[in-house]
């Protein structure tokens, strides 16, 4: 770790050609590091606590106190994977080292041995039946379609993954319908000091954002899992030095991206109630004042207009009976051009149009004066004619809804004034947790862009009042 250092700052300084050396390749060393030094140096020793061979005791031990039952396991590692050419890989490793204390080299197997999916589902069985007892694989081959829970007693995290949905995915393996076993041990094993470590809290962080809006803890509306992540030089530096602040920024990190989402809905929130009760309210409160204008003028023409008994006026004829009146009206509307509005007479004071939909429309009669007033066709003539008088029938109607249309959106346009001057109830909290992070950055000397600037705490200050008055983007 602490040559991680050396070489960090040498990128970091411009000091190495970034083909030759970068950070993504010190985060993958640094990876494997974590797993077992052999990784990366042929010359490392087989550290005894390490945690491939303390993963080998736990295996060893849940093999034998499940031997009656032939309970299996399954350890999913993504690096350190089988080669062929020589190179030191944890996967074999971990094989000999079981064989070595008496398990059956038959009972011991990699995913990565069977490629045709008929191998596979040979493979799936014997661990199900128990005939192999221990699986190794990563989660791409192992993650998603692997059944083989029936008598799965324990699940090895020998390395972490990129993802918490990678890790849900693992165990999903074991913690599943079928697995005749009541109690079950899941083991993470986490070099200290080292990316591995570092690694996992970045997931728990990443699962723990996720989980407040999986369950609505949160009024973030998405959230980015992580496909990877690549260290700074200030994080390299932290964990080569065992710093105790690289955890805190970390929890740091993690709240003000919370706080800073929970901000920026308030600020969402708090112009969608400005244009409530500026300009959406009081445009809906003045068409509804027209309409209800509109309809007492209508209620007004209906009553000068309306006789004793029935009578409309359709193209140019007088009727009086409904039946008579109704068929003639639907023998014009099979005359007309579709999708057309056509005026065909008059009816208590109002214009009568008629709508013809050939497709999958319903066709309409109108009623037309101050407002247009629409119903549909039926199939009784006698009952389009009684649709008519209804439709008139039921104007003081709506003008009690246009009323209270009217009222609800006076209410809304109130309440979202009030909305909108209420202040960001996190606001304090937010500030200083921002402030403890520009704290950690310096000490972390995490305050240094790639090109060198230090960033001042004017500017950190400068940045805060600018987030308070526009909406900040996380």
């Amino acid at each position: 770790m602490e040559s991680f250092v050396e070489r960090a700052s040498n990128i970091r300084n411009g000091m190495v050609d970034p083909r030759i050396d970068n950070m993504l390749k010190i985060t993958n060393e640094a990876r494997l590091l974590g797993l077992d030094p052999r990784l990366l140096y042929d010359e490392a020793p087989n550290e005894p606590d390490s945690k491939v061979n303390q993963c080998i005791d736990k295996v060893f031990e849940e093999y034998q106190e499940s031997d009656a039952f032939k309970g299996t396991q399954i350890i999913f590692c993504d690096v350190g994977t089988p080669n062929t050419d020589g190179r030191f890989s944890v996967y074999p490793y971990i094989k000999e080292e079981l064989i070595k204390r008496g398990i059956p080299e038959k009972e011991v197997c990699f995913i990565h041995d069977d490629n045709s999916e008929a191998q596979r589902e040979t493979l799936f069985a014997d661990m199900r039946s128990g005939n192999k007892r221990i699986i190794l694989g990563s989660t791409a081959k192992m993650g998603t379609g692997t059944n083989i829970q029936d008598r799965l007693i324990a699940l090895h995290h020998l390395d972490c993954p990129w993802r918490p949905s990678d890790l849900e995915q693992r165990e999903g393996r074991i913690l599943r319908q079928g697995n005749q076993n009541e109690a079950l041990n899941i083991y993470k094993y986490v070099t200290k000091s080292t990316f591995d470590s570092y690694l996992w809290q970045i997931v728990e962080n990443k699962q723990r954002f996720i989980s407040q809006i999986m369950t609505s803890k949160s009024v973030a509306r998405n959230a980015e899992d992580i496909d990877e992540t690549v260290l700074s030089f200030a994080e390299v530096k932290a964990l080569a030095t065992g710093n105790p602040l690289i955890k805190e920024k970390m929890d740091i990190d993690n709240e003000v991206s919370r706080l800073s989402i929970l901000k920026s809905e308030y600020n969402s929130r708090r112009y969608a109630m400005e244009d409530n009760f500026t300009y959406k309210y009081p445009k809906l409160i003045q068409q509804a004042k027209q309409r209800l204008e509109g309809l007492i003028k209508d209620i007004s023409r209906r009553d000068m207009n309306k006789a004793e008994e029935f009578q409309i006026n359709i193209d140019g004829k007088f009727f009086d009976e409904r039946e008579k009146a109704g068929t003639y009206l639907q023998m014009l509307l099979s005359r007309i051009e579709p999708d057309k509005e056509a005026h065909i007479g008059t009816f208590n004071g109002f214009d009568l149009l008629i709508l013809k939909n050939n497709f999958f429309g319903q066709s309409k009669m109108i009623l037309h004066a101050e407002q247009k007033y629409e119903v549909e066709f039926g199939d009784s003539p006698h009952g389009n004619m009684v649709r008519l008088e209804n439709l008139l029938d039921g104007l003081e109607k709506r003008i009690e809804k246009t009323e209270s249309q009217i009222d609800e959106y006076e209410r809304n346009m109130t309440q979202s004034k009030e909305e909108w001057e209420k202040p960001f109830m996190y606001e304090e909290e937010l500030a200083l947790k921002l402030k403890r992070q520009f704290e950690l950055n310096a000490e972390l000397d995490m305050d240094k862009g790639d090109d060198g600037i230090v960033v001042s705490e004017e500017d950190f200050n400068e940045e805060v009042i600018v987030e308070d008055d526009e909406e900040m983007t996380v």
